[in-house]
């Protein structure tokens, strides 16, 4: 069989070629974030804990050490309870305040997930902006405090969620899909469950 560039069975090779590229990519970067997940001590058991730490990866590239600090889970609170919480937020190292907070969803519809990012980014700079008393938690370490002031010098707030995510309208997106995101999630539970992993401490 003579295959001549430009014909059927030429460019089904071309696609598979590129499939195939992309498979081996997206598997690499797999196994190079779960390297550097699986050791962070972090309870993976709620669906949504994985995505934040895979896109906490990416926004180091961008906002790398030493200059830049990103960490996740900072709940706010007033005197009646909590208010809402930042998934993810960058700080400045020779300031102390943020430059960027990012909201993590990773729905099996990621439009229903934008409206929820956008009702709590409302919620975050309608609170922070009031004159009411705040707290600030870190998830990761509850004897690290907060001042108001380090969260008022910025007002960019991203949105990120799972491959495919900017098509319906989201600032930025995972590479990977939900279904990979969920698979890396469950490899690293196991091997939490197997004492292979640090266990979670938060």
């Amino acid at each position: 069989m003579t295959i001549f560039p430009g014909g059927f069975v030429f460019q089904k090779l071309i696609t598979f070629i590129f499939i195939s590229i992309f498979s081996i990519s997206a598997f690499a970067g797999l196994e190079e974030d779960y390297l550097a997940i699986k050791d962070s001590g972090r309870d993976f058991e709620p669906a949504g804990a994985i995505c934040e730490e895979v896109a906490k990866l990416d926004i180091q590239h961008q906002f790398p050490a030493p200059n830049f600090n990103v960490i996740t889970g900072i709940a706010y609170s007033d005197q009646f309870g909590t208010l809402g919480e930042l998934d993810i937020i960058v700080f400045d190292v020779k300031s102390d305040t943020a430059v960027m907070f990012a909201e993590v969803k990773c729905w099996k519809n990621p439009s229903q997930g934008l409206d929820k990012m956008h009702d709590q980014r409302d919620r975050f700079f309608r609170n922070i902006r009031s004159g009411k008393v705040l707290k600030f938690d870190w998830n990761f370490d509850g004897t690290k405090e907060f001042k108001r002031e380090q969260f008022l010098t910025t007002e960019k707030f991203i949105s990120i969620a799972q491959k495919g995510a900017k098509d319906v309208g989201y600032d930025d997106e995972l590479p990977y899909t939900l279904k990979e995101l969920m698979q890396l999630r469950a490899r690293i539970l196991r091997c939490q469950d197997l004492e292979g992993c640090k266990k979670p401490t938060y």
